[in-house]
């Protein structure tokens, strides 16, 4: 009991509560300051560990000594009646009453006056392209490429939600306000700014500002020289989360250089090829392609733009052609020092993916897809792949895929392809509400866009509401939807043959030649196809006939030109005419359906590219037989399932058969079904 009297008697208690309270002021003013001045956490960390050093220190000296008027005494020193301990007393109840008077006004203005976050809104930021305000306007593929990188990195913070780069970037050159923009993207903050780039010397301005108030959060300058550009990108997202007040180390953050370059041209090229590779147009692609070649051949171990550029050979058959020989064995290259790297980022994942996939292994790649999603959660891309992917190759429930998408859109909620597979994941499992729904924020969100209009044509002519559909179209002269225009055309304007010839559309001509044939009684051999090539000529004839149920002559076709060689092995060419992969299917259908079982018909059907049919409703031609195969369906099960979804049509091309639909080869197992004669006749008649 006497030590306490003698620790009130010495102010010790006094010294402790002022150096106490005033370190916590230090700190809380060095962690407000810390990001304008651009300071190193190590200095807050230096700070702390002095100040902690310093309060026993403190408390030592104010027990060994004692103010007097003199100066500094010992203690023991001091007699008691020369002691000024009360008035010491006083003047550090003083001292402590100021101290909590600048923490209680520091408190207030922290609390009112600075921006606060609301911690009952998930943390969302979307980071739109720097503008480019160079001389000549020639570097915004450079602001781009900041841009991307800080979002790359913010993707790293579990505690923020970050909206993808394929949303955020299209609000490039928009003359939107930041609230807009913010309700658009569903983001809570908004990330701007601006480079401007001289010889090797770069300006970059930025601003954090919250969309819904647009309230100002922060803003800074730097000026770098070129070849520090990864540390700044580093500094700049290290400054965001201390202005978001999240508890991250600047280490946490720091981009993975090793899969980057140190060549600032090779970099410079990586960066000029992300916006034409984004852009999905075969120019933007070949463009793209260039650019990684030659910043792969400026660096050898540029690992990022070797994973890009493999992701773009995967792509390749889709928007342009199958790759040659030279770009296989270059891809080949590519997967090989991809694998051996030691190096792991969302884009190398992306890469072996889609190779597994290529070479056959879809039971490997589903789950190596699955394995990259955990470890790169923030990566809506791959997380998009993967449901791609999953939705043909794997066993998971379509409801489980469904729940992929809207993940994806919750962070990519201007990604169309996602919207699309999300709507006809609904429209095949018959939920047309939330169909509905989906199509609808699609229009919301981005009108105009081809995809939001065919998104709402395929819902339409899923709700049977076709004349709907067909005035959309009309009245678009978008070339994308010429498919749609001459499908739909053909069941309500009676085009005749020579006029499908004029537009120019394969299925179309060959729907209108079986109509010629049926109703006219013209022979195939009497057509004049004008000059047209041979090869096309008879692919045409081969589809009309199957149209009305005469397949006769596919095997010889199918076996006997030299283009279907590679496809019959189980390479998936680009066939000159489209018309050859329905061709092909029906000739593969007719090799198997007698031969093998489910699960290998199935199969051989996934590995020549066509859509797993498991579980579908019959809605789509080609999986008509294999359901029945299957043992799934009975004929008139599927009749069933056809009038339980008001129709016979999901596609444009079902319309424009539709009166071909009797006859039609892959209508024919279920042909003279009544039930079938009534919704055949109920569609034409509606």
């Amino acid at each position: 009991m006497k030590f306490f009297t003698e620790l009130k008697r010495r102010n010790i208690f006094k010294v402790a509560s002022v150096y106490l309270l005033t370190t916590w002021l230090v700190l809380q003013i060095i962690a407000v300051i810390s990001p304008s001045l651009n300071l190193p956490i190590m200095f807050g960390t230096i700070v702390t560990v002095v100040l902690i050093i310093g309060f026993p220190i403190s408390c030592v000296i104010a027990w060994a000594f004692e103010l007097t008027p003199e100066g500094m005494k010992f203690t023991k020193d001091v007699e008691e009646d020369e002691s000024i301990r009360q008035e010491t007393g006083q003047k550090l109840n003083a001292s402590l009453m100021f101290i909590i008077a600048l923490l209680i006004s520091f408190i207030v203005y922290d609390k009112f006056f600075t921006f606060q976050i609301n911690e009952k809104l998930d943390l969302t930021i979307a980071v739109l392209p720097f503008k480019d305000m160079s001389p000549g306007g020639t570097q915004q593929y450079f602001g781009d490429g900041i841009a991307e990188e800080i979002l790359n990195s913010l993707t790293k913070i579990s505690s923020l939600k970050v909206i993808a780069r394929t949303s955020s970037f299209q609000f490039r050159n928009e003359k939107k306000d930041i609230n807009q923009i913010g309700k658009q993207l569903g983001a809570q903050f908004i990330l701007e700014g601006s480079i401007r780039k001289s010889e090797d010397k770069l300006r970059v301005t930025a601003q954090l500002i919250d969309a819904t108030t647009q309230h100002h959060i922060w803003s800074e300058t730097y000026d770098k020289k070129l070849t520090d550009v990864f540390v700044l990108q580093d500094q700049l997202t290290f400054a965001i989360t201390q202005a978001l007040k999240l508890n991250i180390l600047k280490g946490d953050l720091q981009s993975s250089a090793l899969a980057k370059s140190d060549n600032p041209e090779a970099y410079k090229l990586y960066l000029k090829s992300l916006p034409l590779f984004h852009q999905r147009t075969p120019s933007g692609i070949k463009d793209a392609e260039k650019l990684l070649e030659k910043a792969i051949e400026l660096d050898h171990d540029f690992l990022l733009a070797k994973a890009q550029l493999y992701n773009l050979y995967a792509r390749y058959n889709r928007y342009i052609r199958a790759l040659n020989i030279e770009q296989q064995k270059n891809a080949e290259l590519l997967i090989r020092d991809l694998l051996s790297s030691p190096e792991k980022f969302a884009e190398k994942s992306m890469a072996i993916g889609m190779w597994l996939s290529g070479e056959g292994y879809n039971v490997q790649s589903i789950e190596y897809f699955k394995h990259s999603v955990s470890e790169f959660p923030s990566s809506s891309e791959l997380k998009f792949i993967y449901a791609y992917y999953a939705n043909i190759y794997s066993h998971l429930s379509r409801n489980d895929i469904i729940e992929m998408h809207k993940s994806v859109l919750s962070k990519d909620p201007l990604n169309t392809s996602s919207r699309s597979n999300l709507m006809s994941l609904y429209q095949k499992e018959n939920r047309l509400a939330e169909m509905r729904e989906v199509i609808d924020k699609g229009r919301e969100l981005q009108p105009q866009h081809i995809q939001s209009i065919r998104d709402e044509i395929f819902g339409l002519i899923a709700e049977n509401n076709i004349s709907s559909a067909f005035k959309i179209i009309k009245k678009s002269n978008d070339d994308n939807l010429k498919y749609y225009r001459n499908s739909l055309g053909s069941f309500f304007n009676e085009i005749t043959f020579e006029q499908a010839l004029k537009i120019g559309d394969d299925y179309l001509i060959a729907v209108e030649l079986a109509k010629l044939v049926r109703d006219k009684g013209i022979q195939y051999q009497e057509v004049d196809f004008g000059h047209m090539d041979n090869l096309r000529t008879k692919s045409i004839t081969l589809f009309s006939k199957s149209l009305l149920g005469d397949i006769k002559d596919v095997n010889s076709y199918v076996e006997n030109e030299q283009h279907f060689v590679g496809f019959i092995e189980g390479v998936i060419p680009n066939l000159n005419n489209k018309l050859d992969y329905s061709i092909y299917a029906i000739y593969l259908n007719e090799k198997l359906k007698n031969s093998m079982d489910f699960e290998s018909y199935n199969q051989t059907l996934i590995e020549h590219g066509y859509e797993n049919c498991n579980g579908y409703p019959a809605l789509v031609e080609k999986c008509f037989t294999y359901n029945i195969l299957s043992g799934q369906y009975t004929a008139k099960e599927i009749v069933a399932l056809m009038l339980k979804n008001k129709g016979v049509i999901i596609l444009p091309i079902n319309i424009a058969m539709l009166p071909l639909i009797e006859t039609n080869y892959w209508y024919s197992t279920i042909a003279n079904e009544p039930e079938f004669i009534n919704l055949v006749k109920s569609a034409l008649k509606n």
